[in-house]
């Protein structure tokens, strides 16, 4: 965008910089464009947690490319006056409404042009990953067997907890994960065929799970997700910064302009979202 900018200011040289006579007309020109990229880059370190993949829509991009266009006016304008001149509102409203006028049309370009990339790369992907799992039957169905003695209960705290018989915990056959709370304090053992995903909510953990019968059950652990993902097993992976998924429990993958999600059929409400940053990574550990 910066190139854009000092590309148009030099070959157009409009608001009359063509009539200008300043020292290194092109050099000074190019420092709108410079004065842009810095502005686009240090706003989107800023709104990096605004602008979260799944709460993402056109008119959070609209707001957040407005932003960043109006902070580098704001800047530019300060950047004319190196040239001489004293600053006063009246010039900068001026200013502001001139690159305004030509700044409204490229944020809603760069915006539209933003979400139909997203979404043809992000569909494309997932419909090339679906036709080589199915291709190569190698997608896990999701579907935990079902396995004799896994109850919730509540404690009275309040706390859902499992309870398991003594034949269900001594099982040589089944792997179990052992979930605990931030004192290390086991609250649960889940067979691992049995886990869904874990998602962040602040400080506590909702674990879901397929309890005795085979029915979508939530389990929520007072933990920090950092710590109980480091009690994990191979086969799973920190997908999201809120979520941890199951590899073996994912069916099929969908993808718009967010980014990926990650679909289990006993859990259709819980689709896992795949950060844009990750989504290489996890498609990668998805194939493994």
């Amino acid at each position: 965008m910066g190139v854009f900018i000092a590309l148009v200011l030099i070959v157009f040289q409009p608001f009359g910089t063509a009539e200008a006579e300043i020292k290194n007309k092109n050099l000074f020109l190019s420092g709108y464009g410079l004065i842009v990229a810095v502005g686009f880059w240090s706003s989107g370190l800023f709104f990096r947690y605004y602008l979260v993949d799944q709460q993402w829509t056109v008119g959070k991009q609209i707001l957040f490319t407005s932003i960043c266009f109006w902070l580098g006016i704001t800047v530019a304008y300060f950047y004319v006056h190196l040239l001489g001149g004293t600053p006063s509102w009246n010039t900068y409203g001026i200013f502001v409404h001139n690159a305004g006028a030509i700044s409204f049309f490229l944020i809603i370009a760069m915006t539209l042009t933003d979400y139909v990339i997203k979404l043809k790369r992000y569909s494309r992907g997932a419909a090339t990953f679906n036709a080589e799992f199915r291709e190569k039957g190698t997608i896990s169905s999701g579907s935990a067997p079902k396995e004799p003695g896994l109850t919730a209960e509540k404690t009275t705290s309040g706390n859902e907890v499992a309870s398991t018989s003594a034949d269900f915990l001594s099982s040589p056959a089944t792997e179990k994960v052992s979930i605990k709370d931030e004192q290390d304090r086991p609250v649960v053992s889940l067979p691992t065929s049995h886990i869904w995903c874990l998602r962040s909510d602040r400080n506590y953990v909702d674990v879901f799970y397929l309890d005795a019968s085979g029915e979508p059950a939530k389990l929520t652990v007072r933990n920090t997700l950092t710590k109980v993902n480091d009690g994990l097993p191979s086969g799973f992976i920190s997908c999201h910064r809120s979520y941890i998924v199951r590899a073996g429990g994912v069916e099929s993958v969908t993808g718009n302009a967010q980014g990926y999600q990650l679909h289990h059929p006993a859990f259709p409400d819980c689709p896992v979202p795949v950060s844009r940053s990750k989504s290489k990574e996890v498609l990668r550990f998805l194939r493994s």
